[in-house]
């Protein structure tokens, strides 16, 4: 182990076992205490054991731009009539990107709930269309008059 006297500044080298004792430098003559040895010297210490880097997920743009264009296909049908004809084409494009994510095996993204929630889509547009278009079916009644 290494120091150096607190007097002359001198670097000194002692053993293990003296570390803790009282001794002379041998350039100055001071006494002083060695410096007692740590549990472990600093530069012997082991470095933290690192993790191995999580490998990015392949799928990862395909997998946000399937939930992306899922969501918006949904929400265009609020928009009337312009907003089916923008929510078709994200419709056909979210739902082709959910099944080459399935086919990739990456069920645990959420493809397989994303593929289930394309399907209802077009009946979300089905009943706002015949909103859209005053169907009788979907359109709500005005309560009758009543009567005298």
């Amino acid at each position: 182990m290494k120091t150096n006297c607190p007097d002359c500044g001198q670097p000194l080298e002692y053993s293990y076992a003296d570390s803790g004792e009282d001794v002379d430098c041998p350039h100055c003559d001071v006494a002083f205490m060695l410096p007692a040895r740590l549990a472990l010297e600093p530069d012997k210490v082991a470095p933290p054991p690192k993790k191995p880097p999580t490998p990015p997920n392949p799928n990862k743009k395909l997998i946000n731009a399937a939930s992306t264009f899922s969501c918006l296909s949904l929400l265009c049908v609020f928009v009337p009539y312009v907003g089916l004809l923008i929510a078709v084409p994200m419709w056909i494009a979210g739902f082709v990107l959910c099944i080459m994510l399935l086919v990739k095996g990456q069920y645990s993204s959420g493809a397989g709930t994303m593929v289930f929630l394309f399907l209802l889509v077009p009946f979300a547009w089905a009943l706002r269309l015949g909103y859209a278009l005053g169907d009788p079916a979907t359109t709500p009644r005005k309560p009758l008059p009543p009567s005298a």
